[in-house]
Order: structure tokens, then sequence, then C-alpha cells
């Protein structure tokens, strides 16, 4: 096990200064304490090397965090669109399901003009046949 080294003034101001620039709160957040908890494991030379490399990678993890698709996906996936009103499935509840199948495979019900899944079969109440 390794003994804990308290870090030096100057590796702590770099790893400072190479989060400073990264795009979001929450990522530097993270990588301060990152970088602050692999400095308390190295020697006083360890910690000046591996300063070192965060400050020369810095713009490699910034462009990196910025161009995320995990990002990118999330804004494409909460983009909405109105579904159309169609009276006979919103009001009276009269769907025309048809079975689809999703990309892997599996199958599914939904209704062919408004696009409402149906519920399960295997549900047991008053409205699915039940008691």
């Amino acid at each position: 096990m390794t003994t804990a080294h308290a870090p030096l003034t100057l590796a702590r101001v770099g790893c400072e200064v190479a989060v400073r620039r990264l795009p979001d709160i929450d990522d530097r957040i993270r990588y301060r304490a990152e970088f602050a908890a692999d400095l308390h494991a190295l020697g006083p030379v360890g910690q000046l090397r591996y300063v070192t490399g965060v400050v020369s990678q810095m713009f490699a993890l910034r462009a990196a965090l910025a161009d995320n698709p995990t990002k990118i996906e999330e804004a494409v996936m909460s983009v909405t669109t109105k579904k159309p009103f169609i009276v006979r499935c919103s009001i009276f509840r009269a769907h025309y399901w048809v079975v689809r199948s999703t990309e892997d495979g599996g199958l599914y019900r939904a209704c062919r003009r408004c696009g409402r899944m149906a519920p399960p079969v295997d549900r047991i109440g008053p409205s699915f046949g039940g008691f």
C-alpha cells in the first residue's frame, strides 16, 4: 500500500489551471477531484510529472468533453413532436391496434392512427378482461 503525500502547491495550481478551461462546471468539479485524488498517491517528483501530463493533455480533454456524442444524442432525443388529435382515439378510445417491431426484433402493439402503445396483455383488471 502506498503512503499518502500532501500535494505540492505547484501541483495543485497546475491541476486547477488545467481544469479551469473545461467547458462544463460539472466536468470541472469532477476532474478537479480526480486529479487531486491522484496527487495524494504520488510522491513529490511523481506529482510534478503527473501535473505536466495533465496540463499537456488539457486541450485534448477539453475537445473530447465538448464533442461528447451523448450530449448530442440527448439533445436529439429531447425533441418532441406533437401527435395529431384524432377524435376516435382521443375521445372514444377506439384504437386500431397493429403489431410493430423494434430494431432488435421485438414485437409490440401500437395504434395505427395515433401511435399509442397498447398495454401489455398480461395485465388483469376491469378494463383488461379481468373481474
